[in-house]
């Protein structure tokens, strides 16, 4: 409970003194015929979660099922974005053993991989609905990633 207070206080503070603006990206979403989504396309609409992922990427695989009861349970408030770099044959495999339908991307030109600084997977991003980035972190770091989905979907 101490910890998820002192995790609550320190989002609370870096969303108030950063308010680091989310920059924009394109990003494809998987089957749907190439034509690219900016992330910045849900400003003002929905707060938004970027997950970045790989098929490869054994934390990745860890993390994903926890995301995806994210996205199960905040699905109508919150737009989830699972980015991966990898071929479309590739991500289209893992995405057709899940039970969930979540939105995969596939970072095509790693246009959201650079801005986002994305060296180290899994990574995720919690944007709020005015664009402002709330959390990046590792999504394994569960109670910082939970409180963060938890801020952007009231």
């Amino acid at each position: 409970m101490k910890r998820i207070l002192l995790v609550g206080m320190a989002l609370v503070a870096l969303a108030g003194c950063s308010k680091e603006m989310a920059p924009d990206a394109r990003v494809v979403p998987l089957g749907k015929n190439d034509q690219p989504v900016s992330i910045s396309s849900f400003k003002g609409k929905k707060g938004v979660v970027i997950d970045f992922w790989a098929t490869w990427c054994g934390p990745c695989m860890e993390s994903m099922p926890h995301t995806l009861k994210h996205y199960e349970k905040y699905k109508d408030k919150v737009e989830f974005m699972l980015i991966s770099a990898e071929k479309e044959e590739e991500i289209q495999a893992f995405v057709d053993k899940q039970t969930v339908k979540a939105p995969f991307y596939r970072d095509y030109l790693f246009d959201a991989s650079r801005v986002y600084d994305a060296k180290a997977i899994p990574m995720s991003v919690v944007i709020d609905k005015n664009g402002v980035i709330v959390w990046k972190g590792n999504p394994l770091d569960q109670e910082a990633f939970d409180l963060a989905i938890e801020t952007i979907s009231q």
